[in-house]
């Protein structure tokens, strides 16, 4: 028997690594499409905006020409 006779019975633990595991599946399972989703359109702005801003000096003078004055650069940096 369990108490009466001295000896105790044992518990069965779940591990908490097993837990943890099925925890995280389990979020990657209900929100897996949409943190990739959201991930493919953060890298996608992040190359459009970075390297439109890295060569951005290059398209100023493409839409002004070599003799813009301030002015044009300003308003050509607004658009652009």
């Amino acid at each position: 028997c369990g108490d009466c006779c001295g000896k105790k019975k044992k518990k069965k633990r779940r591990s908490k690594k097993k837990g943890k595991a099925s925890e995280l599946m389990l979020l990657v399972r209900h929100y897996g499409v949409r943190l990739f989703g959201t991930s493919v359109t953060w890298l996608l702005w992040d190359i459009a905006y970075y390297g439109n801003k890295l060569f951005q000096s290059s398209f100023l003078i493409a839409l002004t020409g070599d003799d813009a004055t301030l002015v044009d650069i300003m308003g050509a940096s607004a658009i652009n």
